[in-house]
């Protein structure tokens, strides 16, 4: 999939560097584009140190944060509101996985991926069910993204107590917050936001301005 996209430089980066992400997609509505960090900001990340919060005060919302505040290009990304869920099945389907996700939402300028975006990008819709853990045909997914710790938390929430996980087999379950594993930062670019350069593939990225 060609949506290799560099930000934080005016160069071409390499695939696996910091300055390396990916894009989800574009909202039609508004043209903002939908990224995330290709490779994780961390991999000892708690969901939170206890249950029963929300996203919003969430330790994995600070991480977060902290990423936000660190970048050079914020000016680029948008405050917008996220879908951060709060179901307690395995949804089975593309449509489930929407469905579900949209129970609660709250506004920021940064997320971290969420189940429905791990089932859209899949190659090919299928019903997934708590059994399946073949990763291979989605491109999200840590493993595919030249990641050694390739298990990540969603920002999707189970209940008081848990949280929706990624596995590094593709499975995805449900874990209590406190489990520490890799997040990565999801955000939206504003439509102004311009392609200069580049095909977006991994070899020769997108450079925006």
């Amino acid at each position: 999939i060609n949506n290799y996209i560099c930000l934080g430089t005016s160069t071409k980066c390499s695939s696996g560097s910091d300055n390396m992400y990916r894009i989800i997609g574009v909202e039609p509505s508004t043209g903002y584009v939908k990224v995330i960090k290709q490779t994780k900001y961390g991999d000892n990340i708690k969901w939170n140190s206890s249950t029963g919060v929300t996203w919003p005060n969430s330790g994995a919302y600070s991480t977060m944060t902290t990423w936000y505040n660190s970048v050079s290009f914020k000016s680029m990304i948008v405050s917008h509101s996220w879908n951060i869920g709060d179901f307690t099945s395995v949804p089975t389907t593309r449509a489930n996985a929407l469905s579900a996700d949209t129970g609660n939402t709250t506004t920021a300028y940064v997320g971290m991926l969420a189940v429905s975006d791990y089932y859209l990008a899949y190659r090919g819709d299928q019903n997934w069910g708590s059994n399946y853990t073949n990763y291979t045909n989605n491109w999200i997914h840590l493993a595919n993204n030249g990641n050694t710790s390739d298990a990540e938390w969603t920002m999707s929430r189970d209940g008081s107590f848990g949280a929706w996980f990624v596995y590094n087999s593709g499975l995805v379950g449900s874990k209590v917050m406190t489990v520490s594993t890799a997040v990565r930062p999801v955000f939206y670019l504003n439509s102004t936001v311009n392609r200069i350069s580049g095909s977006g593939t991994s070899g020769d990225p997108f450079i925006v301005g």
